[in-house]
């Protein structure tokens, strides 16, 4: 774990997501832990990408995942015409 360290210092906090940004003492880039990744360039938080996930792992529709990711309740989601899981059903 001290080789890491010997590479990269601690850069900031991004603002959005509080994310850590380490710099690289060779390349002088910097990297975070959606680096490389589809959220590279997301302003959402850790908490945020796992109920992305979570939501799309589990077939909800991008509307009501949309709204966990907001903090709503999920009260929509029960009224509904999907089944009450939240997830969709066929026809």
């Amino acid at each position: 774990m001290s080789a890491l360290r010997d590479q990269a210092r601690f850069f900031r906090v991004k603002r959005g997501s509080g994310l850590t940004v380490y710099r690289c003492r060779r390349s002088d880039g910097i990297y975070h832990l959606y680096s490389g990744t589809l959220f590279a360039e997301s302003q959402l938080t850790p908490e945020q990408v796992v109920l992305l996930l979570q939501g799309v792992l589990q077939g909800e529709c991008p509307h009501w995942t949309g709204n966990r990711l907001d903090g709503e309740n999920g009260a929509e989601m029960a009224a509904s015409p999907a089944s009450a899981s939240g997830r969709l059903t066929n026809g």
